[in-house]
């Protein structure tokens, strides 16, 4: 049985303007989409939603410390693993190895910011379930 695409989107981001900007163009492309300033109130949207959702998480500290709380809770609590979820960094380099090991245990991908919006778009619909192309060929 063909998996359902997952429709429903949290965008998290310190960055209202970001978010906003994020939030559109996810809707654009048919999304339902809610906004969390912080991964506090991300969880709260997960905790509520009646089915799976996809977060788009913007890292925006350099130590990654909120990355490892959120995501280290995510993997130790068996009500959200239904959610998928992908990583925007403008510095994925400096990730802690313990949070690259994390992440490719929960399957989340990482994309470093700035990124092309087809590119996150890719992103977000491979992790939920529906695969399309990630580049228009050149020419």
């Amino acid at each position: 049985m063909p998996q359902e695409r997952i429709s429903d989107v949290v965008v998290m981001h310190a960055d209202a303007p970001l978010r906003v900007i994020l939030r559109l163009v996810l809707a654009e492309d048919g999304y339902a989409v809610v906004e969390a300033p912080s991964y506090a109130a991300a969880l709260r949207h997960l905790y509520a939603a009646s089915g799976p959702m996809v977060v788009v998480a913007g890292n925006w500290e350099p130590d990654y410390r909120a990355e490892m709380e959120f995501f280290g809770h995510v993997a130790s609590d068996p009500m959200l693993p239904r959610h998928r979820f992908v990583l925007l960094s403008t510095i994925p380099e400096w990730m802690p190895p313990e949070l690259e090991a994390m992440l490719r245990r929960l399957e989340v991908p990482v994309l470093r910011m700035p990124a092309q919006m087809r590119d996150l778009l890719a992103a977000v619909a491979s992790v939920g379930g529906q695969r399309r192309a990630t580049a228009e060929p050149a020419g």
